[in-house]
């Protein structure tokens, strides 16, 4: 398979890099990707351009879209490969915004393009090693870090969290405290997840003057095990089961490599499980800086972004305006009425047309036909 780069990093390269040891052909960079990532072979015989939207004409069966650059340039490549009909892996997440993913998955379900998130830690052996604990009770993962933004925490959150569903299922209440670094100090915040399983997520990111480091603590019905992430990124996990303790080592690479292989399955894949699990990490995120601003804990209702939801939502809206205006309408006819104003005996004209108005919208969903996905859930 052919693939196009666009606006690569040194987490894009990785990810290159992998698909090319895959057996795929790297054949077009963008200007923007200064020269051959170095983790790339540097005898590739790669066609550089200066538009990006060459992409969309070079052949390729798809395209690798990075994190570099600007992140409202990005999100409208990505729009605009989707709605051409490309294929796209891309570095997740792209954005921390749920709104802006969700506009992807109205794209998406509207051409039936591939759109494939890449993210090496769910895909981590490491975290496969855990099965043998059984069933999980309980996961904690703890951050200590100099500095970090806000964008950054949460993109460290979504890159856990992706991986903690694969062991505990998914989530139902979420409740979060703390600061997620808007200031210039280190962020300290704190995120209690319940999964519908019944398992405990405890999340944590707070200050070090250490090197920063990232620690798991995960126990099941059949054990317990410690995973220590370094800064590199590789893992060193110790698993203990009936009083016996065994080690192993992970590289980063590993899972990089897996979550490129994933992609490539996933490109040919109709149910788009990997998207699917984006769209979740992004909503588990609104649920987290929802709990913050209101500091109660909130729950996850999992619905699935549609044309046929869009519908429903805006005609519920309309129909609560148009409640709301016929009460206006009647309380101003009655106070028109008491100065023997003419025009308040048309009020009940105006609300007929009005009522008339809002029952002729309702025959829209049959001038604009839902998608097939859409009709398929009626």
């Amino acid at each position: 398979m052919k693939f196009g780069l666009l606006n690569a990093d040194v987490n894009t390269a990785q990810y290159a890099a992998a698909l090319v040891a895959a057996g795929c052909e790297l054949t077009l960079i963008h200007e923007e990707a200064a020269g051959v990532p170095e983790s790339l072979p540097a005898d590739l015989a790669v066609r550089r351009v200066d538009q990006w939207e060459e992409a969309l004409a070079c052949g390729a069966d798809f395209v690798l879209v990075g994190a570099a650059g600007p992140e409202a340039r990005r999100l409208e490549q990505l729009q605009r490969l989707v709605q051409e009909g490309m294929p796209v892996l891309f570095v997740h997440p792209q954005t921390t915004a749920t709104l802006a993913y969700f506009e992807l998955d109205m794209h998406r379900q509207a051409t039936g393009v591939a759109l494939v998130p890449l993210e090496a830690t769910r895909h981590q052996p490491a975290i496969d090693s855990l099965s043998e604990l059984g069933r999980i009770d309980e996961v904690i993962v703890e951050h200590r870090v100099r500095a970090a933004t806000r964008a950054e925490v949460l993109e460290r959150f979504i890159g856990d969290i992706g991986a903690i569903r694969r062991l505990t299922g998914p989530c139902e209440k979420v409740s979060a405290m703390g600061s997620l670094g808007e200031a210039a100090t280190a962020p300290q915040a704190g995120i209690q997840i319940t999964a519908t399983s019944g398992s405990l997520i405890r999340w944590s990111i707070g200050p070090t003057r250490d090197a920063p480091v990232t620690h798991w603590r995960v126990v099941g019905g059949d054990g317990t095990a410690d995973l220590h992430v370094d800064g590199a990124g590789d893992w060193h996990a110790t698993i203990a089961r009936g009083g016996v303790a065994n080690d192993h080592d992970y590289s980063q690479a590993i899972g990089v490599a897996a979550a490129a292989e994933a992609g490539l399955l996933a490109v040919g894949d109709p149910a788009n499980e990997l998207w699917r699990e984006a769209l979740a990490d992004l909503e588990l995120v609104e649920a987290v800086e929802r709990s913050l601003r209101k500091g109660r804990t909130v729950e996850l209702f999992h619905e699935e972004a549609s044309e046929q939801g869009t519908f429903h939502g805006v005609m519920a809206a309309g129909g609560c305006l148009l409640l709301m205006l016929s009460i206006g309408m009647a309380i101003a006819a009655t106070m028109l009425g008491k100065f023997q104003f003419a025009v308040a005996n048309v009020w009940p004209y105006a609300l007929l047309a009005v009522l008339a108005m809002f029952l002729l919208m309702q025959f829209l969903k049959f001038v604009f036909p839902p998608a097939d996905k859409d009709a398929a859930k009626r």
